[in-house]
């Protein structure tokens, strides 16, 4: 039994587990928005939340197998090696010889398939339109670095993610729950869906000229350079809190759901260290205490990454709390009526 706790661990560190915030908060905020409603399960629900847990994971380790046989991985490690400043944390695992590429997609699969196997129980329980999200879902997590379509390296990727992360990741949790897509989830998943987008975009801009020089071609490669890159990023974050507050204005949500404007300085703070970032590259960044937890920090300074992962982190950070704020506010709407 522990040897396959070791093994679980061993690919949830190599799948990135500090990622998993992006699709776990806005599975867990769709089970909270549709709570207590007609028809609701709570064991469908959080099956749904596994299952989507399942399928990021097997995501992650796909995007590092097609990452490495098309050789991205090792021309950025080249590029390192040179002397360039870039992230070069991906796919250690393989580079260092702890597992081979046949066995990353071998777990790949298997992570994959149990995926599978809770979609097809929900199906069989909600009917074919979780096939249909499922589906869409599917495709997109593949194709996001499997040829030939590879939509991470034709400027589709952020796109991709922010779709998939965001209306089809809480609609299908949303479905699965109570056999409906409600229109609180169909709302915020706009806005939740901005927020990861900007979690990979943010990445993106990090990761400029490394990823034009490997054939990479982000939305950020797209605009043709981090300044003009950076303004996408800046509206976007933006549009995240315009969106709700313009739909409260309206009526159409409850003023409680201002509760996630707590997270705007956080906000503000991420603007101005990626804006920071785009004028100085090189300037030394500090973490500090209101960026959030920052799992492994000393390994990520000493492997000289920090630059990096505090702007990465602060990103997850914001999606987080933003997240989690709005459950609370829809709890205690919920609990005033």
């Amino acid at each position: 039994m522990f040897r396959w706790l070791h093994a679980l661990r061993f690919w949830l560190d190599c799948a990135r587990w500090q990622a998993f915030g992006q699709s776990l908060l806005p599975a867990v905020l769709a089970l909270v928005l549709v709570w207590g409603e007609d028809g609701f399960s709570l064991s469908a629900g959080i099956l749904a939340v596994l299952g989507v847990l399942l399928v990021h994971t097997s995501t992650n380790l796909l995007d590092d197998y097609f990452d490495y046989r098309c050789e991205s991985v090792q021309v950025r490690q080249a590029m390192v090696d040179g002397g360039m400043r870039a992230r070069s944390h991906k796919c250690h695992y393989i580079l260092s010889g702890a597992t081979t590429l046949g066995r990353l997609l071998a777990a790949a699969l298997v992570f994959g398939g149990l995926a599978v196997v809770i979609g097809l129980y929900l199906v069989w329980l909600r009917g074919v339109g979780i096939a249909a999200i499922a589906a869409a879902g599917a495709f997109c997590c593949y194709f996001y670095s499997a040829p030939p379509i590879r939509l991470s390296f034709h400027y589709l990727g952020e796109a991709a993610v922010g779709v998939v992360f965001g209306p089809i990741l809480m609609s299908g949790v949303s479905l699965a729950a109570c056999g409906r897509v409600s229109a609180p989830v169909l709302f915020f998943s706009i806005p939740i869906g901005i927020l990861v987008t900007n979690i990979v975009y943010t990445h993106a801009i990090l990761d400029f000229e490394p990823d034009r020089r490997a054939g990479k071609n982000t939305l950020a490669v797209f605009f043709g350079s981090p300044k003009r890159a950076f303004w996408l990023m800046f509206a976007m974050v933006i549009a995240a809190y315009v969106i709700p507050a313009a739909a409260v204005a309206g009526g159409r949500l409850s003023p409680k759901m201002l509760l996630m404007l707590l997270t705007l300085p956080m906000a503000c703070g991420l603007i101005r260290s990626v804006r920071r970032f785009v004028r100085a590259p090189n300037e030394t960044v500090r973490r500090r205490f209101w960026m959030g937890p920052m799992e492994y920090w000393p390994q990520i300074c000493q492997a000289g990454i920090d630059w990096y992962m505090v702007r990465w982190y602060l990103s997850r950070n914001l999606l987080t709390f933003y997240c989690v704020l709005i459950a609370a506010a829809a709890i205690w709407d919920r609990a005033a009526r």
